[in-house]
């Protein structure tokens, strides 16, 4: 390593510390932190990584092998952190944290295997941890000694596509908590009414029986043929179908993204979404919870659809990796969803997963879910002349 320090002394480690030890935490995350880069190398000169892949994975790992991962050339992640934040440089300490927190996670079944032990699962942890006190008030650091005058050896290997995402969302939910962003987020949106959601369901399984019958889906700008979900969109004879596998369903696709969505929910509840005027719900999102808008039998399930205030959405829309904001939002998103739909979806009539020819969606990060009693807005189904019913509130409590 280039970095010839004892890193006990570095202000950011010093710093570190302060930060998780007044939050309660006594577990010596900085040690396991000093280390983790070492178990890495030492389990890519065992097995040499080649990543052929184009986009972020791509980048992040060129960054990793000339920059922290080199055998002979790299320097120590710490140090650089360090220097950069007594620097001020926010972003680019962000980077490097971000992309061995990445070739970590990417590696860590691996090299948890080769040493026969659990503790680089700490290892990872601590990195977690590390990166959220890089999100909090850092500009202490910036007079807390001098820095390395050769910054730019750090941000050479690195360029636009590994940078940091800077996110004001990130940012609003620390000021004022996690959870309790969670739980805004969660009680200012609107679910639906069981009863609706069961219907919906019967209905799309009653279409998928009759093999002529189109199902809406979500138009797609990817390239199909090579998504890497593994569908296409193709037409056939003057049809388009959805394609999965051994999955052909027909399909009429979107004009607009959500514009079947908005239809369906006006027609079922009397309300309207969007941006126009006229419309009810006004900075509200329609969200696809478990995504896959694409696939018709989850475009336009009500089980998958939640109206959300337009400043949480763009959390939702993100895949975040496990222990992230992202991820414990959605993973309480969803929690919500099924506590509020699941029993009702297995008792009605005519409804099943193995109507649908898929099988029940699972919360991807399970243990991120959010606990806690939650106050849940329910939109009912229109009157029969047409108008919208009194809007529910029903709690609910996640354990």
């Amino acid at each position: 390593m280039a970095n010839s320090t004892n890193n006990n002394t570095f202000t950011v480690l010093i710093e570190f510390a302060k930060w998780y030890n007044g939050q309660g935490i006594t577990r010596n995350y900085v040690s396991n932190l000093k280390s983790v880069q070492k178990d890495i190398c030492e389990y890519l000169k065992n097995y040499p990584w080649n990543v052929k892949k184009d986009g972020y994975e791509y980048e992040v790992s060129q960054f990793a092998k000339k920059a922290i991962l080199h055998p002979t050339k790299s320097y120590d992640f710490i140090e650089a952190v360090d220097s950069l934040l007594k620097e001020g440089d926010y972003l680019y300490a962000r980077t490097i944290v971000e992309g061995i927190s990445y070739i970590a996670e990417k590696f860590k079944k691996a090299i948890i295997a080769m040493t026969g032990t659990n503790t680089f699962n700490d290892k990872c942890s601590a990195l977690k941890l590390f990166r959220k006190y890089l999100e909090t008030d850092l500009s202490g650091l910036k007079v807390k000694g001098t820095y390395n005058n050769n910054n730019n050896t750090y941000r050479n290997a690195i360029n636009k596509p590994m940078l940091a995402k800077i996110d004001g969302i990130v940012a609003l939910a620390n000021e004022i908590g996690e959870d309790k962003f969670i739980k805004w987020a969660i009680e200012q949106s609107y679910f639906f009414d069981p009863d609706i959601v069961a219907e919906r369901m019967k209905k799309l399984i009653k279409d998928l029986e009759n093999e002529n019958t189109p199902l809406p889906a979500r138009k797609t700008t990817k390239n199909d043929k090579d998504a890497e979900e593994g569908y296409s969109h193709s037409k056939m004879g003057g049809n388009t179908y959805y394609i999965e596998g051994n999955i052909k369903i027909p399909v009429t696709l979107s004009k607009d993204g959500n514009d079947f969505v908005r239809s369906l929910i006006s027609n079922e509840t009397g309300f309207t979404v969007g941006a126009g005027k006229d419309n009810i719900f006004q900075n509200y999102i329609i969200s696809h919870l478990w995504g896959r808008a694409y696939d018709p039998r989850y475009y336009t399930n009500f089980w998958n659809i939640v109206l959300v205030p337009a400043w949480a959405n763009s959390l939702l829309d993100k895949n975040g990796e496990e222990g992230s904001l992202a991820s414990k939002l959605k993973a309480t998103f969803m929690a919500i969803s099924k506590k509020l739909y699941s029993k009702k979806l297995y008792k009605a009539k005519g409804v099943n997963w193995n109507g649908l020819n898929m099988t029940e969606p699972k919360i991807p990060n399970k243990d991120d879910v959010r606990k806690g009693d939650y106050s849940i807005k329910i939109l009912c189904k229109k009157d029969n002349k047409g108008k919208c019913r009194p809007i529910k509130t029903i709690y609910i409590t996640l354990r």
